[in-house]
C-alpha cells in the first residue's frame, strides 16, 4: 500500500476507506498487504486494526547507510550480490516504486 494513503492514517476518512478496501481486496485474492511509509504508532495501530501483513518505514527503522545495511546483512547471514542486477537476471531489468 503506497505511502499516500498512509500518511493521514487514521484521520482522513478517504484515506481510511482506501485502506480497508485495498487490504480487503488483497485477502480476497489470498495476497499479503505491505504498508509502506509507516512513521508514527497510530498510522502502524490503525493498519493492524484494519488486518495489514506488513509494513515498512521509519516506525520500524530509521533509513541507513549502505555500510550499515551490508553489515546488518551480513549478521544475519545474508549475502550481498555482487554482480549488477543485469547479470542476476539474464539482462532484465528491475522497477523500482
Amino acid at each position: 500500500m503506497d505511502r499516500a494513503f498512509v500518511k493521514d492514517l487514521p484521520h482522513n476518512r478517504d484515506d481510511l476507506a482506501i485502506t480497508r478496501a485495498v487490504i480487503a481486496m488483497a485477502h480476497g485474492l489470498s495476497m499479503k498487504v505491505v504498508a509502506e511509509g509507516v512513521e508514527e504508532k497510530h498510522q502502524f495501530d490503525s493498519l493492524r486494526e484494519e488486518g495489514c501483513d506488513e509494513f515498512q518505514g521509519f516506525f520500524c527503522r530509521p533509513a541507513m547507510e549502505s555500510h550499515e545495511l551490508e553489515a546488518l546483512l551480513r549478521r544475519h547471514g545474508l549475502v550481498i550480490p555482487t554482480q549488477p542486477w543485469s547479470a542476476l537476471t539474464g539482462g532484465g531489468s528491475m522497477a523500482v516504486a
